[in-house]
């Protein structure tokens, strides 16, 4: 899905280079003000792109931290109590989990060109985040995952 989502990224991205490109320098645009000053112009084209491909960014992540709205039983509550009871830091691994990501996910660079950069430090997050799950028994896991 990560992989679709980037393409889907890239798709709309080149598509308002393209567009920006169409309106800033075709002989008919209204806004064709890259026709007087083509320095102009093409800082408006990046900064469309950029624009879109941050707003995309934006928008995924909008759509992956929406709740699901489903019904909920007293059981998830009486699971994490219970696995509290038994000793078990669900909360605690949860939160490493969170800061994992939160430290690898970047709000202005997109994921490729991070992995490329900073490829020994995602690469240790990443084995950090899998040590969290190898570390829980069955029961935590469930709870994690579900």
């Amino acid at each position: 899905i990560h992989h679709a989502q980037e393409f889907e990224n890239r798709f709309w991205t080149i598509f308002s280079v393209l567009l920006s490109t169409a309106l800033f320098f075709a002989k008919d645009s209204p806004i064709a003000f890259g026709r007087w000053s083509p320095s102009l112009g093409f800082l408006g084209i990046l900064f469309s792109a950029y624009l879109m491909h941050l707003w995309d960014r934006h928008a995924h992540r909008l759509e992956l931290s929406r709740q699901v709205t489903l019904r909920r039983n007293a059981t998830n509550t009486s699971s994490l109590n219970r696995l509290q009871a038994l000793g078990i830091p669900v909360e605690a691994q949860l939160a490493r989990i969170n800061s994992c990501l939160a430290s690898i996910d970047q709000l202005l660079i997109p994921s490729t060109i991070n992995n490329f950069i900073n490829l020994r430090f995602v690469m240790r997050k990443e084995r950090e985040i899998i040590s969290v799950f190898e570390e829980c028994d069955a029961r935590a896991l469930n709870y994690l995952i579900g």
